[in-house]
């Protein structure tokens, strides 16, 4: 396929990327494709996130919060009720880091809405110093309200977007977390390790952990319980 555009602004090697859903100045890239997702995030070993234009490739944030190298981000479209008030609607970003620290920001205005886990003095979970090692994957549930990071420590862990508060904690990789994906029922969680396996998480029940692993012998995913 050709090559449409090359950005440039980083100081240091891009880690992760994604696209921003909806987020368009409403003009056709060279009159090629229609499409609202013409603006995109990249995260980099430079410790920042940035947002960029992907017509012009004019920068049109910069995210900057973590004191080491970004691993992976992920975004979501996320509405919060009170009671009371009208809904409130957002676009959520989550970011990874070498810092240990998993970062939720507000796409539009950039501000830092919590720092789950990392350094003592930012963290802003209410009840964990989350993760011993790198956060290398980040994912959010189907409707936002949690978010799954994986890390170099071997553990899954679900946070509640809202409050910073850590939901669960799983363990079972014999080595570093490199992925974490949500499923589409938001009912489980898949994990890819460097211990060479792929796992499966029933995050259904927060209180208790459901593991699976594909059996290549049988064909067939089967489930333990810790």
């Amino acid at each position: 396929g050709e090559v449409i555009g090359t950005i440039r602004g980083h100081l240091l090697p891009v880690l992760g990327c994604v696209f921003v859903p909806g987020h368009s100045s409403g003009e056709n890239l060279r009159g090629v494709v229609q499409s609202a997702d013409w603006s995109a995030l990249s995260a980099s070993r430079d410790k920042s996130i940035k947002m960029w234009d992907l017509q012009s490739g004019q920068l049109l944030r910069t995210y900057k919060g973590h004191v080491g190298r970004v691993l992976c981000i992920a975004i979501k479209a996320y509405t919060e009720y009170r009671e009371g008030e009208d809904p409130i609607k957002m676009t959520l970003v989550a970011s990874g880091s070498w810092d240990r620290s998993c970062k939720i920001w507000d796409l539009e205005s950039g501000e830092l809405l919590h720092d789950l886990g990392g350094p003592e003095e930012s963290n802003t979970s209410p009840n964990s110093n989350g993760h011993l090692n790198a956060v290398t994957g980040v994912s959010f549930s189907p409707d936002g309200s949690v978010i799954a990071t994986g890390s170099d420590d071997e553990t899954m862990r679900l946070w509640n977007v809202l409050t910073g508060e850590e939901l669960k904690s799983y363990q079972g990789h014999d080595n570093g977390i490199t992925s974490v994906d949500y499923s589409a029922n938001g009912e489980y969680v898949l994990t890819a390790s460097q211990d060479g396996t792929l796992k499966m998480w029933d995050t259904a029940d927060k209180g208790g952990a459901e593991q699976s692993f594909f059996d290549k012998q049988i064909n067939s995913w089967v489930k333990l319980r810790s």
